[in-house]
């Protein structure tokens, strides 16, 4: 229809959402890509550097996560209510963001672009669409994991 329209030289109430020009920068629009993108970058670099010294896996308790050193690794960690851990890579899968933990809904979230993830690492929401990776070479060993 849009295009049988176009080629009569016809106005279409839905052809602005397809217009190709529909993208073009309009007042404020730079700004807000600029701030928005800053704000990742923040989070990209800020939040490996902020937590240069994180808790250690004895700091969880039954039920909780959190950004834990694993002999030197920063990994995300869950106790399970039996004291089990679970330990993935911290890093978004997305675009490499360290995910954080959300304790009121169990979940690792990504503060860069919305990426959420189950106890275990796997996706719940994108962008993301890979699971939080295991930690490098299968990770260190962990007592009580």
């Amino acid at each position: 229809m849009l295009i049988a329209d176009a080629l009569d030289d016809r106005d279409h109430e839905w052809a602005p959402p397809f217009d190709p020009r529909r993208h073009l920068p309009r007042p404020g629009t730079v700004a807000g890509l600029v701030r928005d993108n800053l704000s990742v970058a923040g989070h990209l670099i800020g939040d490996k550097v902020g937590s240069l010294d994180p808790p250690t896996v004895d700091d969880l308790a039954a039920g909780d996560g959190g950004i834990v050193d694993v002999d030197g690794v920063k990994a995300a960690a869950f106790r399970q209510d039996d004291g089990t851990l679970v330990l993935r890579s911290a890093t978004c899968t997305h675009l490499g963001c360290q995910v954080a933990w959300n304790g009121e809904a169990s979940t690792w979230d990504c503060p860069c672009h919305g990426s959420r993830f189950d106890r275990e690492g796997s996706v719940l929401a994108g962008p993301a669409t890979r699971p939080l990776g295991p930690l490098a070479d299968g990770g260190p060993g962990v007592p009580g994991s």
